[in-house]
């Protein structure tokens, strides 16, 4: 969940974001009951499959937000590819809870936001870093 507050900024309302399908419980329930009051969009897509992304473009989004592998299902996304298809209009943040920074490095593999939230034994503690290109 807590990629989604700095990835916000980002948007204005009438933007959509696209969230991966299997995204944790606690995301979709804040994007579908709390965030579209601010005008925000959300679609979720299987963002495993890049041509379910490329599919589902809309003019008006302005996030990918992924989280790989998912929780609780475990669907891998492949960060880069992702990436590839943000550079195009808009940035790609990344979130996940399975994966430390030791194991899993999305900046190097192009995401532009990353978050990696440690699990409830820390108190859920995130800590988002920005790639210097962004």
């Amino acid at each position: 969940m807590a990629v989604l507050t700095p990835c916000s900024g980002f948007s204005a309302p009438a933007t959509t974001w696209f969230l991966s399908e299997a995204v944790y419980g606690g995301v979709f329930r804040l994007s579908t009951q709390l965030l579209v009051h601010f005008g925000l969009e959300f679609s979720f897509v299987d963002t495993s499959t890049p041509d379910a992304v490329r599919t589902a473009l809309r003019r008006t989004t302005k996030c990918f937000t992924i989280e790989t592998p998912t929780n609780p299902t475990l669907r891998v996304t492949d960060i880069s590819t992702m990436a590839k298809l943000a550079n195009e209009r808009t940035p790609c943040c990344r979130g996940h809870t399975f994966l430390s920074p030791y194991l899993q490095r999305p900046i190097e593999l192009g995401a532009h936001i990353v978050v990696h939230s440690r699990p409830s034994i820390s108190m859920g503690i995130a800590i988002p870093r920005v790639a210097p290109s962004f």
